[in-house]
């Protein structure tokens, strides 16, 4: 009986738990709930925070408990001042590469279906002479990648995450919370109250007979399952998005069934086509659902990037919530530039001269033009703050045309 004791005692000092002190009779130990028996997911830290926190975790490691799979507590409304971008890229590179570099000044979460995943370096094989190859998406300093293509090769979907949004928050994605290789889940949590919201990037393969929208329906029916946006291209045609369809397929109703007892609602609900073609009927076919919670209010405002798409065919889908003053930048006067001095002096000129009124209709007047002359100053000596992304994207308007000249008459001249 002591030993059996003195191993219990053992057996809580490990695991962070004190045994009873009225407990007398030790039987077996009853096994956890099969919840807690899963193996541990691991939390996936972003780059940028695995160097400060190795040293804290070395030195913290005898006093850190047994890992669970984490609890989240779900709150949609940490997304409420977010930024997020939506496109499907064709697999170019090139372009992907542009896209991170424009909007990391300006998005908060970019949404990738078709991603590229290509060649970066071999490593060492005991197969062949030259290594085997690994692949991976496009990188960029400013973004954090999260992708399922080390577990499903043919994953054609990824989730950049900029890198200033992980001060306060921290990543978590379960590749097998859906198994299936085109639905990424991903889940920010907040760092101050551990409150979470869960993310889902799917891509419906055009011939895969709608495998992606049948798993996302099955989680769905899930209690547990709740996210807070989901986006995709799920290459459906139904009149409930597309006013160029008539009618709406049983897959369509019913997705749209599911994602309403989510409180998941449509934001491209204007009918404009998300997917271009010159010969064909423009299709709408990428869609955002967010939860009702972040659309209260009318907070938030939607763009269909028709002209900015690049050389693909899918719009580049944006979707501001709140009005979070990182995304809506306000203009200024550098102190002590001319400009300053420029406007402080048409401040004065335009008290003195309601001042100097010669009564009080006249002054009345002049204080009504106040506002407007003033704005008109501010105007003229204010300036917008600079993106950090490059100003010169490589793909503009000029090739755009060029573009689709080129597909109307496929000439040598063109």
């Amino acid at each position: 009986m002591e030993i059996a004791k003195a191993m219990l005692a053992l057996y809580c000092q490990r695991t962070h738990r004190s045994p009873h002190l009225l407990l007398t009779n030790y039987g077996l130990l009853k096994l956890l709930p099969a919840a807690y028996l899963r193996k541990p997911v691991p939390w996936v830290l972003p780059t940028c925070m695995r160097t400060s926190t190795r040293t804290s975790t070395r030195t913290m490691k005898k006093n850190l408990p047994t890992i669970h799979p984490p609890m989240f507590n779900s709150n949609h409304n940490i997304l409420s001042s977010f930024s997020s971008s939506f496109q499907n890229v064709h697999k170019n590179r090139k372009y992907t590469h542009a896209l991170l570099e424009s909007a990391s000044s300006s998005c908060d979460i970019l949404f990738i279906q078709e991603a590229h995943f290509g060649f970066i370096h071999n490593t060492i094989s005991t197969a062949s002479e030259s290594g085997d190859p690994i692949l991976g998406p496009v990188h960029h300093v400013a973004w954090e990648c999260l992708h399922k293509q080390t577990v499903y090769e043919n994953s054609l979907i990824c989730v950049y995450i900029n890198k200033c949004i992980l001060h306060n928050f921290t990543l978590h994605t379960d590749p097998h919370m859906i198994p299936h290789e085109d639905i990424l889940t991903f889940t920010l949590t907040c760092i101050i109250d551990n409150s979470s919201a869960l993310l889902v990037c799917i891509y419906n393969r055009p011939s895969s007979n709608n495998s992606a929208i049948h798993h996302l329906i099955d989680n769905l029916h899930i209690n547990s399952f709740n996210p807070s946006i989901i986006q995709g291209d799920l290459n459906l045609h139904s009149s409930e998005w597309d006013p160029t369809v008539d009618t709406s397929p049983d897959l369509c109703v019913q997705l749209l069934n599911t994602l309403t007892l989510k409180h998941l609602l449509l934001i491209n609900d204007d009918g404009q086509p998300t997917w271009h073609h010159n010969t064909h009927t423009s299709r709408v076919l990428d869609l955002i659902f967010a939860h009702g919670s972040l659309l209260q209010d009318e907070r938030f405002a939607y763009q269909n990037n028709i002209d900015d798409r690049g050389p693909g065919n899918h719009s580049l889908l944006n979707l501001f919530l709140g009005s979070h003053p990182y995304h809506y930048k306000q203009a200024f006067i550098a102190k002590g530039s001319n400009n300053e001095f420029n406007f402080t002096r048409d401040l004065a000129n335009a008290i003195i001269n309601i001042l100097g009124s010669k009564d009080l209709h006249d002054a009345q007047h002049k204080a009504n033009d106040f506002s407007s002359h003033m704005n008109e100053s501010w105007i003229d000596n204010s300036r917008s703050p600079t993106n950090k992304g490059n100003p010169n994207p490589w793909w503009n308007r000029d090739c755009q045309s060029a573009k689709e000249i080129f597909e109307f008459d496929r000439s040598e001249a063109n």
